[in-house]
């Protein structure tokens, strides 16, 4: 790292010096440091691939590596596991069953309320550019760095219970023709960053 900082100190625009204290960077997992490399290298390189194609590896490594995702991911799972077991109770042959299902449903929502609030706190010290990272790399399933209808339909039906896929599916396609500027009939970061801009705002106002 202290090469690469004294090859920028030499020449600014050398692209590369940027991408090497990026690279340093990530391997001391110091993900924020290495977002900040890549920003800087492409304000004096703005036209450089490999620096803004860093930028979105290194902007998904702070997220995928933040407590609030290793959180997030874990309440999912818990109040996954939640569900099965209350769907157990239900199909109980005894009252014995009934009962130990359905304690075990009751310790499982109660461990993902704590999940919840422990990610609510984590959230809390983050900025907003980082919150919006972190959701755009919980919906990015595939990790393909684009959000398609089917990813925004899954995390529609989480947030409207009573949403059939179908219905998800069609709203998400109606959504993403407003906001997919490239007409790529996905969103990339920054479409998504107007998309829930633009939800945030309507929520407010209601």
């Amino acid at each position: 790292m202290e090469d690469a900082e004294e090859c920028i100190k030499i020449k600014k625009s050398y692209a590369k010096g940027h991408a090497r204290k990026a690279l340093a960077l990530h391997s001391l997992k110091r993900f924020s440091e290495e977002v900040q490399a890549y920003r800087d290298g492409i304000k004096y390189c703005p036209d450089d691939k490999t620096l803004r194609d860093g930028l979105e590896s290194a902007r998904r490594s702070r997220s995928t590596s933040s407590k609030a995702n290793h959180t997030a991911r874990k309440t999912q799972a818990t109040m996954t596991a939640a569900s099965s077991r209350k769907k157990k109770a239900k199909k109980s042959s005894t009252v014995s069953q009934f009962v130990a299902e359905t304690k075990k449903n009751l310790e499982l929502q109660l461990a993902a309320i704590q999940a919840q609030l422990r990610m609510v706190s984590e959230l809390a010290a983050m900025n907003m550019e980082e919150k919006l990272d972190l959701l755009y790399t919980l919906m990015d399933k595939d990790q393909s760095g684009t959000i398609d209808a089917k990813e925004l339909a899954d995390a529609l039906q989480k947030r409207n219970d009573g949403l059939s896929f179908g219905d998800a599916i069609q709203k998400s396609i109606e959504m993403i023709a407003i906001y997919d500027e490239d007409g790529d009939a996905e969103l990339d970061r920054e479409e998504f960053r107007h998309f829930v801009e633009r939800m945030v705002s309507y929520y407010i106002s209601v």
